[in-house]
């Protein structure tokens, strides 16, 4: 990447070099992840179309593209999503047994969510992650499944899927101390099933 003195986007340059370098993502990985040659990878980090590449960077730093573009985003829901799951290395579990842990490997249409309330105790913790899978065709809401819905008026909720009939959605709380949550489907943006929890020594289980 010599021949390119200075990057032309110079704040989106660093973000994603400081998110980089914090990951030890190199930059041979990066062209490998993109299926791009590593003097390309130097070239659209350097040049002025560098936001039309954000996605396909976001996606292999594990980050979204607004993160990237230091977007402000104010967040009061339960939950709050992080970026794309494109990488090995993490230990998730399918059975949702905390004491039956097992590395699976983690598909393309993964992303990872960050729960910060307490609905999903016993099975997932504050502060824990679990996996959850985009690719709705491949993976659709099931009665009783635990998961991840996103609601038009921007509330967001980790809890099962319950079909009460005629449209009508029961988000159940996990943790018998909270409150469940009755909704239509008319009033869901999105819904994403958890197929699994991201493996972490940091939290407690």
């Amino acid at each position: 990447m010599a021949h390119l003195s200075f990057p032309l986007c110079p704040e989106l340059f660093d973000r994603i070099e400081a998110l980089r370098k914090s990951k030890k993502i190199t930059y041979e990985l990066m062209a490998e992840q993109l299926g791009i040659g590593l003097n390309t990878v130097g070239q659209r980090l350097r040049s002025k179309n560098l936001p039309s590449y954000l996605d396909q960077f976001a996606e292999v730093l594990g980050t979204t593209a607004a993160a990237l573009r230091g977007d402000s985003v104010s967040n009061k829901s339960e939950l709050a999503y992080a970026g794309q799951v494109t990488a090995g290395g993490g230990y998730v579990t399918e059975s949702q047994d905390a004491d039956d842990w097992k590395p699976v490997p983690l598909r393309p249409g993964w992303r990872l969510v960050k729960i910060e309330g307490d609905s999903g105790l016993p099975i997932v913790w504050p502060g824990q992650s679990v996996i959850v899978d985009t690719d709705g065709a491949r993976t659709p809401p099931k009665h009783n499944r635990i998961v991840v819905v996103q609601t038009k008026d921007g509330r967001a909720f980790c809890k099962r899927w319950c079909d009460a009939g005629d449209g009508h959605i029961v988000l159940a709380s996990l943790n018998t101390g909270a409150d469940s949550v009755a909704i239509h489907t008319d009033d869901v943006a999105s819904v994403a099933v958890v197929v699994g929890t991201l493996y972490t020594d940091s939290v407690a289980r």
